[in-house]
């Protein structure tokens, strides 16, 4: 694969982060898709723990995409390591909420 293709998927891989990022919104501004959700009865602790996963999943395509156009893939994964363990104890929280 040449340079010019990884770069492609890169810039893709970022917009798509992007999109899913615009589609989530954060846990500041919620996005019109999660109002809607929230407004057809799911609980906020559904929602939350939705999102979360959504933009751990959208920090994880950032990684993939930045590593991608630098041609760095070897040095990804103590990256996403990273994310994932920053992760866990509030996908945990939310988790534990739901539970209540």
């Amino acid at each position: 694969m040449s340079l010019r293709h990884r770069t492609n998927a890169a810039e893709t891989v970022l917009l798509l982060s992007s999109l899913l990022r615009t589609q989530v919104g954060d846990d500041n501004n919620p996005s019109p898709l999660l109002l809607q959700l929230m407004k057809q009865g799911k609980s906020p602790e559904e929602i939350e723990l939705s999102q979360d996963i959504a933009l751990l999943a959208a920090d994880i395509m950032d990684a993939l995409g930045e590593a991608s156009a630098k041609n760095e893939m070897k040095k990804v994964g103590p990256k996403i390591l990273g994310l994932l363990l920053f992760a866990i104890p509030e996908l945990q929280e939310d988790i534990d909420a739901l539970k209540r």
